[in-house]
């Protein structure tokens, strides 16, 4: 094994832990755990303009999307199936694309 497939095997073991008390995203009809990161609602005014800030990261497996790594602009729920609606703003790939860094907005901005 790697030490990227360690560390991703670290995660899921972290995710087993937890049990159901692990947070999910809903995505594409499927209850996907995950490692929340960060959350914000907030952007500052600097120089060159708004610095941005994402709603929402969060870390996941790729194996719990599939084996595929999501695009930008998908939807999903947070947390659950019955969250609030997200769009994925940038996914990015951890070396040896075991695990992503997810970063999302509101499903709502940008309308």
């Amino acid at each position: 094994m790697s030490i990227y497939s360690d560390h991703a095997a670290a995660l899921a073991e972290l995710q087993a832990e937890q049990g159901a008390d692990c947070p999910a995203i809903w995505f594409n009809g499927a209850l996907i755990k995950v490692l929340p990161g960060s959350a914000s609602l907030r952007t500052e005014n600097g120089i060159g303009g708004d610095g941005l800030f994402y709603d929402l990261q969060f870390t996941a497996l790729v194996a719990d999307f599939g084996g595929v790594i999501p695009e930008s602009n998908a939807p999903f729920n947070y947390p659950g199936q019955n969250g609030d609606e997200y769009k994925i703003s940038s996914v990015q790939p951890a070396p040896g694309q075991f695990q992503i860094r997810i970063s999302a907005n509101a499903a709502a901005q940008g309308e």
